[in-house]
């Protein structure tokens, strides 16, 4: 049986659900000028607005977690297929039928219909979204770490690296492993973990940290704005939309350039191998301690790295980041 229509076009959130739930039609045509289909797969909780391909162009979504873009081939041609996966799926239902308005009442090809349906969601909910101090002061320690990385590596290889935006368990990945960055304006290095996982290496990968300590800086230093536009300057293209993709993903907006704290570093970076020597707390090191990893869920902690020694050896792309000049 057909589910129900909701406004003539598309399906209904009802009729969505009686999909999800009872089971109905693999592909529901939305009616249009252009020729589009909801895809619903129950069992992998997955939703997929599929469109004839466009120019031979998908959107870039790296920036994003949940949402994805392919090329399928499907009854002798190829399409493109936009797709949310996830419990979630009820909820971004709204933003795949915005990208088919796009498509069918707008004429907009499928990777600029996403982008723009994506950029309007950002922002709507960006409006009420507060950034506060603390996630500032660490994502200016960020960002400090993929400038330099940027003097290492092409500017859209340098982007890519800054995975801390994709909800990924460490702020980067720099080919040889990965880098967790801890910010603090503490005269001691002196942060905060914040899970179990954030300090256990992925299988296969060494992970380090980069400590940054910043302090404020009065008239002077670099506020996260300048920090931001210095960055942007030193791109193109690709990698300009890249980054200001992953900057509103973390929930930075102009609305933080009024009145923002001007910082400058205290000391050099440091950087340390997280390894078996080095004083984490991690889901790992609980069950070896046979303290129940699986029932100590969260943690929360403060490490302080003053008498630890810091690496012999570091990636790299930020192996020679303690004797860059502070901005």
């Amino acid at each position: 049986m057909i589910p129900p229509l909701g406004d003539g076009r598309h399906l209904s959130r009802e009729g969505l659900q009686q999909c999800l739930g009872e089971g109905g039609p693999p592909a529901v045509k939305i009616d249009g000028a252009r020729v589009a289909y909801l895809v619903i797969e129950p069992a992998a909780r997955k939703l997929s607005l599929r469109t004839p391909l466009a120019k031979n162009r998908l959107p870039d979504l790296s920036a994003y977690q949940n949402i994805s873009a392919a090329v399928v081939h499907w009854e002798g041609a190829r399409w493109c297929q936009i797709s949310i996966v996830g419990d979630f799926i009820l909820e971004a239902y709204p933003l795949l039928m915005a990208i088919a308005d796009r498509i069918q009442l707008e004429g907009a090809d499928s990777a600029s219909a996403t982008t723009a349906s994506l950029d309007a969601f950002r922002e709507l909910l960006a409006a009420g979204r507060v950034l506060s101090a603390e996630r500032q002061m660490g994502l200016f320690g960020e960002l400090l770490v993929l400038e330099h990385i940027l003097n290492r590596a092409p500017p859209e290889a340098a982007i890519a690296c800054w995975r801390g935006p994709l909800g990924e368990e460490h702020d980067f990945d720099v080919g040889e492993g990965d880098v967790e960055v801890k910010t603090t304006t503490s005269e001691g290095r002196r942060h905060w973990i914040g899970s179990l996982g954030q300090l256990c290496p992925s299988v296969g990968r060494p992970l380090w940290l980069a400590s940054i300590q910043l302090t404020g800086a009065g008239i002077g230093g670099t506020s996260l704005a300048e920090l931001i536009a210095r960055i942007e300057n030193r791109l193109t293209g690709n990698a300009i939309e890249a980054f200001n993709d992953k900057l509103l993903v973390v929930g930075w907006t102009d609305q933080y350039t009024r009145d923002a704290a001007r910082l400058r570093r205290r000391s050099a970076p440091a950087i340390y191998a997280v390894d078996d020597a080095f004083p984490a707390i991690t889901s790992r090191e609980l069950e070896r301690l046979r303290l129940g990893a699986d029932k100590i869920v969260q943690l929360t902690y403060m490490l302080d790295l003053s008498s630890v020694s810091m690496a012999e050896e570091a990636p790299n792309l930020i192996k020679d980041i303690a004797s860059e000049e502070s901005p």
